[in-house]
């Protein structure tokens, strides 16, 4: 593990570049779980949107998984997302999408409004994970990356790579994200340390660290709870190194999880400061 630990450091390293990062939603977390934990899951990684958190999770699934999500984050800026999980043996492929968007209003140069159009800030992955007979997974994503804003448009290829470890009811995982190259300027690449640890019964706890190669190091915890057979209650917090900008309730974030058959619905919301609430919503069913 440590081996795998300074390969994936040593790798970003490499691709250390400063400047200011394009493709910034690849930020913004997916999946209403992870994001009610706070984005604590490099760690548990454990259902279909392992391969946009740490894909060498995605060997943890037992069934083929189909995840839809949805978010109304703040500004009328809305996310999709989607990602289908094959588990094969030891092995796990995906494919997945994540799509930011947002309507803004042309005007010339005159001020008159010419119509509304739409920003797009999208990528598709594929996913490869594999288990080693020692009981460590890796896995890795890569992405095409792509954005449209009005007239202008430009591409991108990135790439994640992880691994997990199992320690006793402990897991342990490392990333780093969104490391590659884009038309319009550097990625917005971190590396995130996590554990997880599902020996608490019906509960489970975890914790990240992220550590970005230009912006802020953050710290998250997280856990769920299995309230009833079909109910699961979600919280968690993110700080962010040197506090937020934007108010008080930034960082905190909750949800709700339902069983319906094989089928979970999910809901979420994180207050975006003091000034918005960030709604999240997923479909996960396996098959």
């Amino acid at each position: 593990m440590l081996r795998i630990v300074l390969v994936l450091l040593l790798t970003v390293v490499a691709v250390y570049g400063g400047g200011t990062n394009s493709n910034e939603y690849l930020r913004i977390g997916v999946g209403e779980r992870a994001c009610s934990m706070g984005g604590a899951f490099t760690g548990l990684s454990d259902d279909g949107t392992a391969m946009f958190w740490n894909p060498a999770g995605a060997t943890q699934l037992q069934s083929r998984t189909l995840t839809l999500g949805y978010t109304q984050y703040v500004a009328d800026i809305k996310l999709g997302d989607f990602a289908y999980t094959m588990p094969m043996g030891k092995y796990a492929i995906g494919i997945g999408f994540h799509n930011l968007f947002v309507e803004d209003m042309a005007r010339d140069i005159d001020g008159k409004n010419l119509g509304t159009f739409t920003n797009n800030y999208s990528n598709v992955g594929m996913m490869l994970s594999y288990k080693m007979d020692n009981g460590i997974s890796v896995g890795g994503t890569v992405k095409a990356l792509h954005e449209q804003l009005y007239t202008y448009t430009s591409n991108g290829v990135a790439m994640d790579l992880g691994a997990m470890m199992p320690v006793g009811g402990i897991s342990l995982g490392v990333v780093v994200r969104n490391f590659g190259t884009s038309e319009n300027g550097t990625l917005p690449t971190d590396v995130r340390f996590g554990i997880g640890y599902a020996g608490l019964g019906s509960g489970i706890i975890s914790s990240d660290i992220d550590i970005p190669v230009n912006g802020k190091k953050s710290i998250m915890v997280g856990g769920e709870y299995n309230v009833y057979k079909t109910l699961f209650v979600r919280g968690g917090y993110r700080y962010q190194e040197g506090g937020s900008d934007v108010g008080t309730l930034d960082g905190l974030n909750a949800g709700l999880g339902f069983s319906v058959g094989k089928m979970l619905i999910n809901y979420g919301f994180a207050p975006f400061g003091d000034y918005a609430t960030i709604h999240r919503m997923s479909i996960n069913t396996t098959f």
